[in-house]
């Protein structure tokens, strides 16, 4: 409430309510203290001062005279509504003339009236002003301390000029007193107005911090908005990405497939020595070229979070066999030697992935080989306590009966050019070389064994290296695995010579060939997997489309059914969901996707069509070698009986 007396500037800052925002809303509130709560406790006021020069009238011996008793209540009600009035019409529109202080001072006026109507009372007069002190702690210390001065020298003059009956006291003393108790009452205001200072200061302070805290709600806000959508443009260009290169991968690998595949056919066909180096600098050149699409891919998937393992039976010799069956010629041709060692106490069949597997056996002996110029490369896998390694992978099937953990240290030794620790530390950084000469001698994109080590702690190890310049280079990892108990004791198919005269497997766990339907529309791709089967000893049957295959199913009781994914009327998806509704309980071959698409997505779509396994395209002999190795192993003896 503002005021015109600069006296109580401080008691309107004290007042004032620090919220910009609800500035309205104080407005209106003063509106209705001073129009209508003030001049409705004003006019109950004087109806009681009425009210009292009433009884006092009755009370006298000669009893109430009342006309000047209506004149009197006339005067009360009349200032009071004529207060309520100019109030109502005037308020907030005055400019710097504060109407409530002015009335504040006329309300004095008035009451004199009444207290001369009742014979001049010192105490009502007393009263009457100590109750405006009263009302003006509420106004702050500084309004309250002018009433008491005030009120108290209207107490003072009111007794000097008009004669008033003696009660007893001195009029000095009901002065002081008076005085006193006005003063006190205005010491507890200041008491008030810092209180309400605190008050104001809290709630300004409390504002401030709600508009900061909205600001940076609004912020993140904002920050969350843009976020999502950069998450959104992210998530749509990793779509696209990933899109780019399952198209790259499915239209690279499938001619691809016909290369390293014809390829590796025409190696054990009979040829001249010349025709043979033809051969194998082919087979080299499209196994590097499958090399680095393949190191591409896996460290985009790596990259992205979405590498997945695939845990199932797998021969650790058959691993490694493929191993060196891949690198051998490769060694031999710098004249190195090539060894492999294995624990006697090496379980036949363990659980793992044997694709991430191998890449990573791969890699670690390509780059031995790589940097070795004379000497040999060593390949060792020891068994060591079970407290060595970690918890194993869980198998994709739990119905296999396995055995204890079991823990497999793989090594890898070189006496290569080695490294000095300072190579080491940069040694598994993607897209990188230990030396940058190394990259111009030798070669390579730098990711292989980025992804090894990623691969390596998705399985539950770690990559360990030692080296030393000069002295070649050793690569060591634990994995903890279990050991598979079914058909402990069979031979893997691995073993069958691939040149000569086509071998039967007759030590299957089936005790006969396996019999194969290939589904594979691809005319290259038909015969480079037919002939790659036969040459394992295997019968294969060939359909072009997904509903042939379905139903060839349904005549002929096969034994593993190789799957592609793309193919007309009837893709491999679909038709391996049908195989496996129709077979519902009963059995089924052991179906195996083929596809040129290689991203992780492709492998868990076949996954969830039911497919036991993956194969991804170009695949050389050693990899049907492994498929059909599983597929001997999973499949009941009996299954399929002819």
């Amino acid at each position: 409430m503002s005021i015109s007396a600069p006296s109580f500037a401080a008691d309107r800052a004290l007042t004032a309510d620090p919220s910009h925002r609800q500035d309205a809303d104080r407005k209106q509130r003063l509106h209705r203290l001073h129009v209508w709560q003030i001049p409705l406790l004003r006019l109950a006021g004087f109806a009681l001062l009425s009210l009292i020069a009433a009884l006092y009238g009755l009370a006298q011996p000669a009893g109430i005279d009342w006309a000047p008793w209506w004149w009197l209540l006339a005067i009360n009600f009349g200032y009071a509504g004529l207060v309520w009035a100019v109030l109502a019409r005037w308020h907030g529109r005055t400019g710097r003339l504060d109407l409530t202080l002015l009335f504040s001072h006329t309300d004095m006026l008035v009451w004199l009236v009444t207290v001369y109507h009742v014979g001049s009372s010192p105490l009502l007069l007393g009263l009457l002003m100590l109750v405006r002190v009263g009302e003006a702690v509420a106004l702050g210390f500084r309004r309250a301390l002018y009433f008491a001065h005030l009120g108290t020298a209207v107490f003072v003059a009111y007794q000097l000029w008009v004669p008033v009956p003696d009660v007893g006291w001195p009029v000095w003393l009901m002065a002081v007193l008076l005085y006193a108790v006005c003063l006190h009452v205005s010491l507890v205001a200041l008491t008030v107005s810092r209180l309400r200072q605190r008050n104001a200061e809290a709630a300004q302070r409390t504002e401030e911090l709600v508009q900061a805290l909205d600001a940076r709600n609004h912020e993140l806000q904002r920050q969350a908005e843009a976020l999502d959508v950069a998450r959104r443009e992210a998530e749509a260009a990793a779509r696209a990405k990933s899109s780019f290169l399952a198209t790259m991968s499915h239209e690279i690998r499938t001619p691809m497939n016909g290369v390293i595949g014809m390829t590796e056919l025409l190696r054990h066909t009979p040829l001249n020595p010349h025709q043979q180096e033809f051969v194998q600098i082919i087979r080299d050149s499209g196994q590097n070229l499958l090399v680095i699409l393949n190191d591409i891919l896996d460290y985009s998937k790596v990259e992205s979070g979405r590498m997945e393992l695939d845990v199932r039976p797998l021969s650790v010799a058959a691993i490694l066999k493929a191993c060196v069956d891949l690198l051998g010629p490769r060694a031999r041709d710098k004249g190195l030697v090539l060894r492999l060692d294995m624990d006697p106490a090496l379980p036949p069949w363990v659980l793992g992935d044997s694709t991430r597997l191998r890449q990573v056996l791969i890699n670690l002996l390509s780059n031995a080989i790589k940097f070795t110029q004379t000497g040999e490369v060593r390949v060792r896998v020891n068994v060591l306590e079970a407290s060595a390694g970690g918890e194993p992978l869980p198998a994709i099937r739990d119905q296999l009966a396995v055995g204890p953990v079991v823990c497999l240290e793989w090594v890898v030794t070189d006496t290569g050019v080695g490294m000095t620790p300072q190579q080491i530390e940069r040694l598994f950084q993607p897209f990188s070389q230990v030396d940058p000469s190394i990259s111009r001698k030798f070669g390579g994109t730098g990711l292989g064994l980025a992804i090894s080590q990623r691969l390596v702690q998705n399985m539950g190890g770690c990559i360990e290296v030692s080296s030393a310049p000069g002295q070649g280079s050793s690569f060591r990892f634990v994995l903890a695995t279990r050991e598979v108990l079914d058909h402990a004791d069979t031979v893997s198919t691995v073993s069958m010579p691939l040149s000569g005269q086509v071998s039967r497997p007759v030590d299957s766990p089936l005790g006969r060939p396996l019999r194969i339907l290939l589904a594979e529309d691809n005319v290259v791709n038909q015969k480079v997997a037919m002939l790659t089967i036969q040459r394992l000893g295997h019968e294969v049957d060939l359909v072009v489309n997904g509903r042939e295959a379905v139903e060839a199913v349904g005549r002929v009781a096969y034994d593993l059914v190789l799957m592609d994914i793309q193919m007309p009327e009837m893709d491999g998806l679909e038709a391996t969901r049908e195989i496996v509704r129709r077979a519902g309980q009963g059995p089924r071959p052991f179906i195996v996707g083929l596809s040129a698409n290689a991203m992780a997505e492709d492998v868990e779509a076949g996954r969830r069509a039911g497919m036991d396994n993956y194969l991804s395209k170009p695949f050389t002999v050693s990899d049907l070698r492994a498929v059909i190795d599983v597929c001997t192993l999973l499949a009941p003896v009996d299954a399929h009986a002819a």
